[in-house]
């Protein structure tokens, strides 16, 4: 039996990490399907539930994608990164206080998580607290300096209270740590940095 438990544990793990690779190709049903396998195997796998979450999440679920992060807390209680992530599926569900309320415990638990800083700070920005996005946006940057979206994102708070000048920084920062970020992404960026030099010169 003990045997017999240790390769459900083993093949758990597989589908676990197929989850992972079909949640970053970006094929949540697959992956959706992978999780189910590894938690008929290994009901206790909390990887697999975020793994899951995080498809249903983006396929617009959110509430079972919720319901999957509880799960995952439930055997991970002190997981910040899934708090974070549950924050975010609260966040594009709309319920912005719950996002904030796990952004602040992830950042209890991990207070140099540079994503999470982010993140809270687009909860702030979307409430219009410019100056505690902003906050949070340098805190990022202190965090990993090499976080492109945390430029992005300053910048734009920035550019939002007419602080041309540093937003205009922050967008070339974006540009110089953001090598891998899609080229659509990066061209948006660099319009940016030009309507900002017409305005300022």
């Amino acid at each position: 039996m003990r045997i017999l438990n240790s390769f459900k544990k083993i093949f758990a793990g597989i589908y676990r990490d197929w989850s992972e690779t079909y949640v970053r190709h970006g094929q949540p049903d697959k992956a959706i399907n992978a999780c189910n396998r590894a938690l008929q195997l290994d009901p206790e796998l909390a990887e697999a539930y975020v793994n899951r979450a995080i498809a249903y999440s983006s396929k617009g679920d959110y509430a079972t994608a919720i319901a999957d992060f509880n799960r995952a807390l439930e055997l991970q209680p002190k997981r910040a990164e899934t708090y974070t992530r549950r924050g975010l599926t609260h966040f594009h569900a709309g319920d912005l206080s719950a996002a904030l309320c796990d952004y602040n415990y992830a950042l209890y638990l991990s207070p140099s998580h540079s994503i999470t800083y982010v993140y809270r700070g687009v909860v702030e920005a979307s409430r219009s607290d410019l100056n505690g996005a902003i906050r949070d946006y340098t805190r990022a940057v202190q965090c990993d300096p090499k976080n492109p979206l945390a430029y992005r994102r300053r910048g734009d708070a920035y550019a939002r209270s007419g602080n041309l000048k540093a937003a205009l920084s922050d967008y070339w920062s974006y540009l110089e740590a953001g090598v891998m970020q899609p080229h659509t992404q990066r061209q948006e960026v660099a319009g940016l940095i030009l309507e900002l030099e017409k305005q300022i010169s």
